[in-house]
C-alpha cells in the first residue's frame, strides 16, 4: 500500500458529546496522521453548529478539519434515504477539491456510501453492535462493502449480515497518566464510565458496590457519563433509599478522562450489550486494573485472573464475585502479576504500534480489492419505493407540523419497506401515546392499510387522541393475529420483556418503531 494517501474521517455527532464511537474513529485519525494526509470531517445541524469538543481536539491534536452538514444512523431501522441527498453536493465536492484516496466513517452514513460508489472512492465504516432483533431487518443494498468493527464477536456478524469485506480493528486509547503504585488505602475508589442507561447496566454496579460494603468492603463509586435518562433517575432512587449517597457519585459528562482515572483504582464495565467497550481500553491504557461482563468481544482478549477480572453474568451477585477476586488478589500480593500482564496486553492489541498496522493493513486489503464505481441499480429501485411511500404519506403529512417530526418519520420509512413483508398481523395497538405514538399512528394506517389501530397503550395517559383509546397493558386484547408497535424510546426493554411473556415475538408481532 502506497504512503501519503490522502483520507477524510467523517465523524457522526453535531452536540458537544464525545461517545466511544466517535472517539475511537478520531483516534484512529490521529494514528494515520503521522503516515497518510489526513482531514478530520465534522457534521453540522441545520444551523451550521458541530461538535466544539472535537473541533478543539483537531487543533489540539495539529489535525486538518472540515464542517459539513450530513446525517448518520446507528441502527439499521434509523437510516434516512429521504433527506440523505441534501448533503450530497457539498460533499462531493469535499471529495473532490481534497481528491480523497480513501473515505473513512463511523456508524451508518449513507450519504458517503453512495458517493463512495458514485465517484470510485472505496469507503469503510466503523460499525459496532445492533441490538438482537435488528438483524432480522431485511438487509439494504444501501449499507458499506467494507467494514471496521473492534471485535471478533460483532465483525462476523456484521460481515456475515452484509456480505462484505473488512477487519477487526481494535480501539486505541492513551491516557497518559502517572503509573499507580499498589499500596495500602483506606477506601478502594472504583470507576465506570458511559451514558446512564440499561445497556450500560450501571444498576448492577450499584448493587454489586451495595454487596460489597455488606461484606465490610470500604469503597466508594465514581460513575462518569451522562445521567440525564429515566433509568439514572431509577439509579438516583435505588441510591437514596438504600443510603448509600456518600458512596457513589454521579460525575455527570467528563470531558478530560484523565482527570477521571487518576481518582480511580479499579474500573468496571457493567455493560449488557456493547462491542468492546472504549472505557476498558482507556483504563487498560493507564495499566488500571479491569472488572468487566463477559460482553461481545471482551472474552476474546481478557482472561479472568490473568489480565482482568470477568463476571460470570451481568447480574449484581456477578460483578460483586468478580470484585471479590481481585480484593483477594490486591490483599495476597497477586495483583502485580496481574498488572504486568495487562500492560503486555495493552501493547499486544491497543498500542499505538498495534492499531496502526491492524488499520493500514484493513486499508490495504480495501485498496487491493476495490474496483471502482459500482453499480446504484438497485439503490435506485429501493429510492423508487420510498418515493411511494411517500406519495401515500402526503396527506397525513399535514398534520405534522414540527420539521423534526417530518425528519423522524422519514428515517423510519427505509425500515417499513424492509420489513412491510413481515407484518402480517391485521390487528394493531400502539404502545405509546405520545410524539412518537402520533407519527406511528400516521406512518402505520398510510403505508399499512390493512391493519386496524385498536388503541394507543400507555400507563400515564387516559384520554383518547384523536377519537383512539388509550388503554393500560392489561387491556391489550392479544391474539394470534395481534400487532404490537413500539412507540416510545426510554425503556423499550421493558415492554418488550411484557409482551413475550405473553407469547409474543420482535420482528414477528413485535415491532418498535421510535
Amino acid at each position: 500500500m502506497k504512503r501519503n494517501l490522502r483520507i477524510a474521517y467523517f465523524l457522526s455527532v453535531t452536540n458537544d458529546y464525545i461517545g466511544g464511537a466517535d472517539h475511537t474513529l478520531f483516534m484512529q485519525a490521529v494514528l494515520m496522521n503521522s503516515d497518510h494526509k489526513v482531514t478530520i470531517v465534522l457534521p453540522c445541524n441545520a444551523d451550521g453548529k458541530c461538535n466544539t469538543l472535537f473541533q478543539k481536539k483537531c487543533e489540539a491534536f495539529g489535525l486538518d478539519y472540515t464542517v459539513l452538514k450530513y446525517n448518520t444512523a446507528n441502527s439499521i431501522k434509523t437510516i434516512n434515504l429521504v433527506d440523505y441527498k441534501n448533503d450530497i453536493d457539498r460533499i462531493e465536492r469535499f471529495i473532490k477539491e481534497k481528491q480523497l484516496d480513501l473515505l473513512h466513517s463511523v456508524q451508518i452514513n449513507v450519504a458517503v456510501e453512495y458517493l463512495s460508489r458514485k465517484l470510485g472512492v472505496p469507503h469503510v465504516m466503523n460499525i459496532y453492535n445492533l441490538d438482537a432483533w435488528e438483524w432480522a431487518i431485511p438487509c439494504a443494498d444501501v449499507l458499506p462493502r467494507y467494514i471496521s468493527c473492534d471485535s471478533l464477536f460483532f465483525f462476523e456478524k456484521w460481515k456475515a449480515y452484509l456480505n462484505c469485506e473488512g477487519r477487526c480493528v481494535r480501539v486505541f486509547d492513551d491516557i497518559d497518566i502517572a503509573s499507580k503504585h499498589i499500596h495500602d488505602k483506606d477506601i478502594t475508589v472504583i470507576g465506570a464510565a458511559g451514558t446512564v442507561c440499561d445497556r450500560k447496566n450501571q444498576m448492577e454496579i450499584i448493587k454489586a458496590v451495595e454487596i460489597e460494603k455488606k461484606r465490610g468492603r470500604k469503597i466508594r463509586l465514581l460513575l462518569a457519563g451522562d445521567a440525564g435518562s429515566g433509568y439514572a433517575g431509577e439509579c438516583s432512587s435505588y441510591i437514596a433509599k438504600c443510603c448509600l449517597r456518600e458512596d457513589i457519585v454521579f460525575m455527570g459528562f467528563i470531558d478530560n478522562m484523565k482527570l477521571f482515572f487518576e481518582q480511580v483504582d479499579v474500573f468496571v464495565c457493567g455493560s449488557r450489550m456493547e462491542s468492546f467497550p472504549a472505557s476498558i481500553v482507556e483504563a487498560i491504557s493507564c495499566n488500571i486494573p479491569v472488572i468487566s461482563t463477559p460482553v461481545a468481544g471482551v472474552p476474546e482478549i481478557l482472561v479472568h485472573g490473568q489480565n482482568a477480572y470477568i463476571s460470570k453474568g451481568y447480574l449484581a451477585e456477578d460483578l460483586a464475585d468478580a470484585l471479590e477476586n481481585y480484593f483477594r488478589d490486591y490483599e495476597c500480593d497477586r495483583l502485580t502479576e496481574v498488572l504486568s500482564n495487562e500492560k503486555e496486553t495493552y501493547r499486544e492489541f491497543f498500542s499505538a504500534d498495534a492499531v496502526k498496522l491492524q488499520l493500514n493493513a484493513l486499508y490495504g486489503d480495501i485498496l487491493e480489492d476495490f474496483s471502482g464505481t459500482m453499480e446504484l441499480r438497485s439503490w435506485n429501485d429501493t429510492e423508487c419505493g420510498l418515493h411511494k411511500m411517500l406519495v401515500k404519506l402526503e396527506k397525513r403529512m399535514t398534520e405534522v407540523d414540527d420539521a423534526e417530526d417530518v425528519i423522524r418519520i422519514h428515517s423510519r420509512l427505509l425500515y417499513l419497506y424492509q420489513i412491510r413483508n413481515k407484518i402480517t398481523g391485521k390487528k394493531g395497538y400502539i404502545w405509546g401515546a405520545g410524539k412518537w405514538g402520533k407519527l406511528a399512528k400516521i406512518m402505520i394506517e398510510s403505508l399499512l392499510s390493512d391493519i386496524t389501530i385498536k388503541a394507543f397503550v400507555d400507563e400515564k395517559r387516559n384520554q383518547k387522541i384523536d377519537g383512539t383509546a388509550v388503554i393500560k397493558k392489561e387491556a391489550m386484547d392479544i391474539r394470534e393475529d395481534t400487532i404490537v408497535f413500539i412507540a416510545y424510546a426510554q425503556g423499550q426493554e421493558e415492554a418488550v420483556r411484557y409482551l413475550e411473556k405473553r407469547n409474543m415475538e420482535m420482528m414477528k408481532n413485535i415491532f418498535i418503531i421510535a
